[in-house]
């Protein structure tokens, strides 16, 4: 419940730090927004944003550019050692991302034809990814169980066909208590 002292503040943005610090930095909101693929204008909405959440003005703007107040060095001074924790914790996990391969197991048709662009792009973002191919539906299946989860598609030439699901299986199954990104789940740029 609010009370009447109280104003409703919108969640804070990352980008808003980002666009303050590259101003602080070059003393220029044209200068941080070339830096930041912004405009000037669009630049100067995102220190406005974070000036308003903060409830503080952070720069002193002149024709010369801009400079810090002393709540605005008072801040930088706070969030840079956040930002680098941050930055820390963002390496930890993408550490044991790495840690973990994508295994993927596959048919020969589509190993052929479908895998190739999308290895290379997980290559290109820095995943690991091993990919076997099976002569076989049941040499997949067989591996499921040393395998956290499986995403099973129909090949584009046998969408309008029908048939039995070739497996299913709930959260709780053995196979699923370890991370692996999944094709169905929608956490590929790429449609399956």
């Amino acid at each position: 419940m609010m009370h009447k002292t109280e104003r409703k503040v919108k969640p804070m943005n990352t980008l808003w730090i980002r666009a303050f610090l590259e101003a602080s930095e070059h003393k220029s909101l044209t200068r941080a927004g070339e830096k930041l693929y912004l405009t000037q204008p669009a630049l100067t909405k995102q220190i406005r944003n974070l000036e308003e959440w903060l409830g503080a003005e952070l720069f002193r703007r002149s024709a010369q550019g801009v400079e810090l107040t002393e709540e605005g060095a008072r801040f930088r001074e706070r969030i840079l050692p956040v930002l680098a924790e941050i930055e820390s914790i963002r390496n930890d996990l993408w550490s044991a991302r790495q840690a973990a391969p994508i295994r993927l197991g596959t048919l020969p048709g589509l190993a052929a034809h479908y895998l190739p662009p999308r290895l290379t792009e997980l290559k290109r973002q820095g995943i690991r990814a091993e990919m076997k191919v099976l002569n076989s539906t049941e040499e997949i299946i067989s591996q499921l169980a040393n395998w956290t989860r499986a995403s099973a598609r129909k090949p584009p030439h046998a969408r309008n066909r029908s048939g039995p699901p070739i497996c299913s299986g709930s959260r709780s199954m053995p196979s699923s208590r370890t991370r692996t990104v999944c094709p169905g789940e929608n956490r590929s740029p790429w449609p399956i």
